[in-house]
């Protein structure tokens, strides 16, 4: 009984400071990203979701590295579904899994931002990433494990404070465990075949702008938490205008939107509109469905 009165119940606080954790103070920020939190919630509520094991009663906002001397409500930011649980979190399972829930009785679709991390990137460095082209694919070979690889690369980079040199355990494990939700084997990766030194040097080639990351942009060194944020402006942004000018109900995936199908278009529109509005770049979006719309 008491797993399920924690999963039927939302935390107080909708706005939350963790990496460290934090008590959320009460300002006119505050109170702005609560209210956002809440109207989003409380909107979502009004709509049906179905789906035979995932529930989700409503979002927080969570934002990292409080204690960082750059941080004014600008790091981090995704919004969080909960219950938390592995199975029942639309957030924690795999894609396939999430595009059978269906929202008011109408299947759903998942657009995702293509290359986020790296088209912000490539904006806060007055670049445009060519949107005709797969950022990731032809870095090390054509293989699906090869681009895996290179994105797998090229985001743990950004996670980190400068561009990778070495496999560690921790990583190895992280690229595996995302091989398994890719259907692939984990046997599939080989570290002595992809050697940090020569994915580096074939990234670079391809994506030069990446030899700034650790250094100063626009004024200041960025962080994870600062691509993160951006993302999740994006997001809650767009989710804002469907609901407030269209009445759309939406659901975030970190860098992608969970739509009904017969808002497709609509919401690719604004996705576009609002990564545009938060960077001056145009992103590339790939749409997701199991259905023959």
């Amino acid at each position: 009984m008491r797993a399920v009165r924690r999963w039927s119940t939302m935390p107080r606080e909708l706005v939350q400071l963790t990496s460290p954790f934090r008590r959320t103070p009460t300002d006119p920020r505050t109170e702005r990203l609560r209210s956002e939190v809440a109207e989003l919630n409380e909107f979502f509520a009004k709509h049906t979701l179905a789906h035979p094991t995932i529930k989700h009663i409503g979002w927080v906002r969570k934002f990292h590295l409080a204690d960082h001397p750059d941080f004014k409500w600008n790091k981090g930011g995704r919004l969080y579904s909960y219950p938390p649980g592995a199975n029942v979190n639309y957030q924690n399972v795999d894609e396939d899994t999430r595009l059978q829930m269906k929202i008011d009785e109408v299947p759903v679709v998942e657009i995702d931002i293509s290359s986020s991390y790296l088209s912000i990137f490539y904006a806060w460095n007055d670049h445009q990433l060519d949107t005709e082209q797969d950022a990731y694919r032809d870095i090390l070979g054509p293989t699906d494990i090869d681009r895996l690889v290179a994105k797998f690369w090229i985001n743990a980079s950004f996670g980190n404070s400068a561009l990778l040199s070495k496999w560690s355990k921790p990583l190895k494990q992280d690229l595996q465990d995302k091989l398994v939700k890719k259907g692939m084997a984990p046997s599939a990766f080989d570290p002595k075949r992809y050697p940090m030194k020569m994915i580096k040097e074939k990234a670079l080639q391809q994506h030069p702008l990446l030899e700034r990351w650790g250094g100063k942009i626009r004024g200041r060194v960025r962080d994870y938490g600062d691509l993160m944020f951006t993302e999740s402006e994006v997001v809650i942004g767009t989710m804002l205008v469907l609901k407030r000018e269209h009445r759309v109900p939406s659901m975030p995936v970190h860098d992608s939107l969970i739509v009904p199908h017969t808002k497709r278009k609509l919401a690719e529109q604004l996705l576009k509109d609002q990564f545009r509005r938060k960077t001056g770049v145009v992103p590339r979006l790939d749409v997701s469905s199991p259905w023959d719309f």
